[in-house]
């Protein structure tokens, strides 16, 4: 405030008449829905109970809904019906550079088509268990094929796309230093 300047009294008319009103049918519309009026701290009531308010607990060792397969989902998970999302370690990624050397390399040229998919299938179970990172399926381009396009090609890219819904494996094609097209790196 400047200096000679003095302080108005600000003076506001409040209609008390209408914050009655309104207190008095925010009081009612409480009573309406069942809020009772709260007590002053250090006025207590004495507890009231009737026989009629009493409820028997709840039995649950004869209960025939009770699911065996949400004994480990927490207790709040049980009575909601929601089971807990599986948390998967984010996929690391790995610098692939002229250096780089895959855990095991599986040749399938001249194979059969039923033949390289149930050597993929092996040697991907065996690659886990190993806790392999990585897998080099060489399956080749395809270019002596009646087609012109790799039947192994197709043929492992389309199971693998089928095996990764069960199991945590992602997989690309190689880089070019490592066979191009003509090769599949699959990461565990």
């Amino acid at each position: 405030m400047k200096p000679g300047k003095t302080k108005k009294d600000l003076n506001f008319q409040i209609d008390k008449s209408e914050n009655v009103k309104e207190a008095d049918g925010f009081v009612k519309l409480m009573e309406n829905i069942g809020v009772t009026q709260l007590e002053p701290p250090g006025v207590s009531k004495p507890p009231t109970s009737s026989k009629s308010d009493q409820t028997e607990p709840i039995n649950f060792e004869n209960a025939t809904d009770w699911l065996q397969e949400t004994a480990d989902i927490s207790p709040s998970g049980k009575f909601s019906g929601l089971k807990r999302p599986v948390r998967r370690k984010p996929d690391r990624k790995l610098k692939i550079t002229r250096t780089f050397k895959p855990d095991d390399i599986l040749d399938l040229h001249g194979e059969t088509r039923d033949d390289a998919l149930s050597r993929v299938q092996n040697t991907i179970r065996i690659s886990e268990k190993s806790n392999y990172q990585t897998l080099l399926i060489i399956t080749g381009k395809g270019m002596n094929s009646k087609e012109r396009e790799g039947v192994l090609r197709k043929a492992v890219w389309g199971w693998l796309e089928h095996h990764k819904i069960d199991h945590p494996i992602r997989f690309q094609w190689a880089p070019p230093f490592l066979g191009g097209k003509g090769a599949i790196l699959v990461f565990f």
